[in-house]
Formats: structure tokens, C-alpha cells, sequence
């Protein structure tokens, strides 16, 4: 069966999303036997301590306090949440089993919930 024209566009937004990320920022789990995925972001290696302390700060006037003073530099917590977002990115849901699996493969159904990445110009803004 010929590939429909808006399966073809799916495909090529997903190589360009993909293409997007940095490739020391893809990561590779196996998690096709887990139900829970919430530690992801902690156990994946991508984040650092501070980068896990960064996005997992939800008072925001204690995350401009700690720019204000220094302790974090506007870079830094760009790029901290920038990875927190891709490696949700890159994240599936099963629909059958109700579970986040990890896939790897560009065409998979990703949550794709980001539409645009642009990683390098939040840095270097």
C-alpha cells in the first residue's frame, strides 16, 4: 500500500525533530518492561545534580533568586529545562497499556510534545 501524503510529512517532521536535538542529548534506555517512567529524568545520565535541582525547583522565586544571586546562570537553567523537555520528547504512551515506553525510532508514536526545538538558539540567546 502506497504511503499517504501526510504519513510522508509526519516522517520528515519527525527526522527534522529529531535532527534538532543534540545527539549527546538522545538517549538510549530499554524500557519496554517498566510501567513507571517518572525516574527517567534522574536515572537517564543526561542531567547533572544541579540540572535535576534546576527543573525540579518549583518555586520560581527561589529559581530568580538563585540567577539574581549566581548560583545559576540563565544558561544553565535553559539548558537544564531544554533537556528536561527532550528527554519527555522523546517518551512515548502505549495506548493499550496505558504505560510511557522509550522508543528510539523516528516514526514511532512519540509524545511529540515539543513541535519545534530549538536548543541552540535558547543558548546562545
Amino acid at each position: 500500500m502506497a504511503q499517504l501524503h501526510w504519513e510522508a510529512q509526519v516522517l520528515d517532521k519527525r527526522a527534522r525533530q529529531k535532527a534538532s536535538i543534540p545527539q549527546e542529548w538522545l538517549i538510549d534506555l530499554s524500557l519496554k518492561d517498566r510501567n513507571n517512567v517518572s525516574d527517567i529524568p534522574a536515572t537517564c545520565g543526561l542531567l547533572t545534580a544541579t540540572e535535576l535541582e534546576i527543573t525540579e525547583t518549583s518555586d520560581v522565586n527561589l529559581l530568580l533568586q538563585k540567577i539574581a544571586n549566581s548560583e545559576w546562570s540563565s544558561v544553565d537553567v535553559t539548558r537544564a529545562f531544554c533537556k528536561r523537555a527532550v528527554i519527555a520528547h522523546q517518551l512515548v504512551r502505549d495506548p493499550y497499556l496505558t504505560v510511557l515506553v522509550w522508543i528510539s525510532s523516528p516514526c514511532s508514536s512519540q509524545t511529540n510534545c515539543l513541535t519545534e526545538i530549538f536548543v541552540e538558539q535558547a543558548l546562545n540567546r
